[in-house]
């Protein structure tokens, strides 16, 4: 569900690389507080967390290489 609504509201991968991902969910997250104040009895469940999620890897032992990475410099890509 997590990532239909992510596509659904244009955070791509490079998006996410550039850090533009971080605005787009700081604005869902103010619109949802917003929406859930306006009309409390439509919302059952807990707000979603829009938080960002940071660094990603494919392979878990490669979280050390990531970390390292995006403490180093943002922004710039990894290489293997």
């Amino acid at each position: 569900m997590l990532r239909a609504t992510v596509a659904k509201v244009g955070i791509t991968v490079g998006r996410r690389h550039t850090g533009a991902d971080v605005a787009i969910l700081a604005k869902l997250h103010a619109l949802h507080v917003t929406a859930r104040e306006r009309n409390p009895a439509r919302w059952s469940r807990s707000a979603r967390d829009w938080s960002p999620v940071g660094a990603v890897t494919l392979n878990p032992e490669e979280d050390a290489v990531v970390s390292r990475a995006s403490n180093d410099a943002v922004g710039q890509p990894l290489a293997p």
